[in-house]
């Protein structure tokens, strides 16, 4: 059985996007992305050319790591989020992403004395595979209607709910993620 895993890195032209295409986003207020896998590593140029959803900034020359939907937020409960982000200005980038293979799964943490204290409950404790995470988001994400629908017809429209429902797709060795 072949294991796919998608660790990539690449080089990268971004380009921002047009006054008409701002405006059909309601300038970063919908839309947006974000990563999918584990973790993004992304090295920029001098001019930093993400618009992140969150009250954070990059410094100039360093190198900004995104905590990708899937992996790190499942597996802490939702206590780590992935950041909503789109490009602003034209940037080269050399991304780096890495993601366990397919196979792999997303044990998320239930029991911490650490978030606890924090007074953080987790949002799921679902295990899922990181397949069921790909092809959910990737339903959802791009298509809110489905996430609408699923939320009218099941009372749960978002990517754990939709991880559910791609479970009887997933067979084959399972190697798992656990936390200790």
């Amino acid at each position: 059985m072949k294991r796919r895993a998608r660790t990539i890195s690449r080089t990268c032209l971004y380009h921002p996007r047009t006054e008409e295409g701002w405006e059909a986003a309601d300038y970063g207020n919908k839309r947006g992305h974000t990563d999918l896998g584990s973790v993004t590593l992304l090295f920029t140029n001098r001019s930093w050319a993400y618009k992140s959803c969150l009250p954070t900034s990059a410094q100039p020359g360093t190198v900004t790591v995104n905590l990708a939907e899937g992996t790190i937020p499942h597996l802490t409960g939702g206590w780590l989020k992935s950041s909503k982000i789109n490009a602003t200005y034209k940037r080269t980038g050399l991304p780096y992403f890495a993601r366990p293979h397919n196979k792999t799964i997303l044990v998320p943490i239930t029991e911490s004395l650490v978030l606890e204290q924090a007074g953080f409950k987790p949002r799921f404790e679902e295990e899922g595979t990181m397949e069921q995470w790909v092809k959910a988001k990737q339903t959802l994400q791009p298509n809110p209607g489905i996430a609408a629908k699923r939320w009218a017809e099941t009372g749960d429209g978002n990517i754990r709910g939709a991880c559910r429902l791609f479970r009887q797709e997933v067979q084959g060795v399972i190697i798992a993620a656990k936390h200790s």
